[in-house]
């Protein structure tokens, strides 16, 4: 017998071994249902017996337009030397279970006073993540039944806060300041949470009548920086920073994992309410401390990203071009005005074949489907980054007018309009 018949013997064996004891699991009935809809509905007929979110493996030569990492900086020789050299003096610290057991304290404390130098509030509160930021502040600030105005694409961190605590949910449509105050006049004083570059379909929040809104309405209103920080403003210091609007905004949030390019999120605010947060929060009470490089990281992140003015003047070159191209040649956006790009793909079958499509092409984007997307509104997203250079972006454009003629009938592509 070949080496090859026994590995092939022993594959057999192994998924024989994997489907009886699948056959002999037993769950309660509440659990086995969810997991029929998700192997029958989802993976079965959705996805062909495959995974949406698993497709090819990129190769050295493949173009990534899956990271978020806009400004071209995780490898940064100085980013990664103030993080090895924070290594080698801190070790991981004393992995202390809460922030405000740190032994590093006094390193935490200075990076969160950089960044409320770099964001121009008062004070600044680290946390474990993004998603860790925005479910604690809604959680401490948001008690049952007070009204919190969603925009119907806000990021689910904050959808998530609000069920935590009972608060009552109002959504509203996508950047529509008519839909908004109409919400306000009927429920009145509370939360609004908003997003000001939106994550899945690149769209950026119409800020000043949000403010506006806020102060008519005596709400809080909280803003979500996480993929606008970095790249818009002054120095890269957001929307808010470039629309002015410190003053009005009671509270920005960001996740550090996107043009900062490390490991945790940041809530800004004035002091008094990031004193309250600090110990009412209880992702920042019982998650553990962030450790002493990614503390490290984060200041030399900020200094690089205030000097390094031609990173975002490539990013904001490199997403104008593909937009507008794709744009002249009739191709549907979904309304992005930054360097998110969606391909709106509907279903999920869709979906997958474009993944696949741009895949055959090493062109690797991200796969957005629900729930991080409505039903049948998933999509392909595209990040564009100060690493690319014209020719990936001619790539792009090529791949995509191939594929409107082999599927024309998709949400991207408007139907005998593309003239490529």
């Amino acid at each position: 017998m070949t080496n090859q018949q026994n590995l092939n013997e022993c594959d057999v064996l192994e998924k024989d071994t994997q489907s009886s004891a699948h056959h002999t699991e037993t769950y309660p009935d509440f659990v086995s249902k969810s997991m029929e809809h998700y192997y029958g509905e989802r993976v079965k007929k959705s996805w062909d017996g495959g995974h949406i979110l698993q497709g090819k493996t990129p190769g050295p030569d493949s173009l990534i337009f899956s990271s978020n990492d806009y400004l071209h900086i995780s490898k940064h020789p100085q980013l990664i030397n103030t993080q090895i050299t924070a290594m080698q003096k801190y070790g991981n610290g004393q992995m202390q279970s809460s922030v405000f057991l740190s032994d590093t304290s006094q390193l935490l404390s200075d990076c969160e006073q950089e960044f409320s130098s770099f964001l121009n509030y008062p004070s600044s509160l680290l946390t474990q993540s993004g998603w860790s930021a925005n479910i604690g502040l809604i959680q401490a600030l948001a008690k049952r039944d007070i009204p919190v105005y969603l925009d119907f694409y806000t990021h689910m961190s904050f959808w998530s806060g609000v069920k935590s605590t009972g608060a009552k949910p109002i959504p509203f449509a996508h950047n529509s300041i008519e839909s908004l105050n109409k919400k306000l006049e009927r429920h009145g004083p509370g939360i609004i949470a908003v997003d000001s570059l939106y994550s899945t379909i690149g769209t950026i929040s119409p800020l000043k009548e949000y403010a506006r809104l806020a102060k008519k309405y005596d709400c809080l209103l909280i803003v979500d920086e996480s993929h606008s920080l970095g790249v818009f403003g002054p120095e890269g210091r957001g929307l808010v920073a470039q629309l002015s609007l410190t003053n009005q905004v009671d509270l920005i949030t960001a996740s550090l994992a996107k043009a900062l390019s490390g490991r945790g999120g940041v809530i800004a605010g004035k002091k008094r309410l990031i004193e309250y947060l600090r110990y009412s929060s209880l992702p920042s009470i019982f998650s553990s401390a962030l450790l002493p490089h990614d503390l490290a990281g984060f200041t030399t992140s900020i200094n690089i990203i205030k000097k390094e003015e031609w990173r975002r003047t490539k990013l904001h070159a490199n997403a104008h071009y593909l937009r507008e191209t794709l744009s002249n040649h009739k191709i549907n956006l979904g309304g992005s005005q930054s360097q998110i790009i969606p391909l709106l793909a509907g279903n999920e079958t869709n979906t997958i074949w474009l993944r696949n499509e741009l895949e055959s092409e090493a062109i690797f984007g991200a796969v957005f489907c629900a729930p991080a997307t409505p039903k049948n509104k998933s999509l392909i997203r595209l990040s564009v980054s100060a690493n690319h250079e014209l020719d990936h972006l001619e790539k792009v454009i090529n791949c995509l007018s191939k594929l409107a003629k082999l599927k024309p009938e998709l949400p991207f592509f408007k139907k005998g309009l593309l003239d490529l």
